[in-house]
């Protein structure tokens, strides 16, 4: 049988210890929502030129979000923080718009200027990032930790740092809020919609 995996770590292992030997690396998909900026930074009550950095996704220990706070208090941002936060406390000055979906999500993600996937060095190898997707479809700059399939699907919408490196992680923010990138054009928008991804799971099967 066919078998479609959503890393290229998950393939090999299907590959090398499960004996699979039909195997395609098929990463997952977004909504095609398009983001307004405006409507995201109302949503979220801050001005126009406030900096906005945000994570978006679940409080999972291998999420990294444990660094959000330090991290966007040393970039001189506003940290936003979008899902469900029920078991870990963030301070009165984060904004956390609860988990949303659809158009609103589209308009909060494309509200920011940068988005973190924080993943610390205990992170598994094995998934497909989902808020990286989410901000290469609203072409929201990224910086995230090189674990897995993270610098394939990052591409050059962003930086990519080493595992655990706060340091750098900080260093790459402050340089995308920075004199360097103002006045220069945001990522290329690049929606990976579903749709996509069940044309890429039923080729050469159909």
């Amino acid at each position: 049988p066919n078998v479609v995996a959503v890393s290229r770590w998950l393939k090999n292992w299907l590959q090398d210890e499960m004996g699979c030997t039909q195997v395609r690396w098929v990463p997952n998909g977004v909504s095609g929502h398009r983001g307004r900026r405006e409507a995201g930074r109302a949503l979220l009550g801050v001005r126009p030129e406030e900096p906005l950095i945000g994570f978006v996704g679940s409080m999972k220990s291998w999420h990294g979000t444990e660094c959000l706070e330090r991290v966007a208090k040393a970039s001189g941002a506003r940290l936003v923080v979008i899902g469900d936060t029920t078991g870990q406390q963030f301070g009165s000055e984060v904004l956390q718009p609860g988990h949303i979906c659809g158009q609103q999500l589209a308009d909060v993600v494309r509200a920011l200027d940068v988005g973190l996937a924080p993943y610390p060095a205990d992170a598994p190898p094995w998934f497909c990032p989902l808020k990286i997707l989410d901000y290469r479809a609203q072409g929201t700059l990224i910086v995230a930790s090189d674990v897995g399939d993270v610098a394939a699907l990052v591409e050059n919408a962003g930086s990519v740092v080493p595992v655990g490196d706060e340091a750098e992680m900080i260093r790459r923010i402050r340089f995308w809020l920075g004199d360097e990138y103002p006045g220069q054009p945001r990522p290329e928008v690049r929606v990976r919609s579903w749709r996509t991804v069940s044309r890429e799971m039923l080729k050469d099967v159909l």
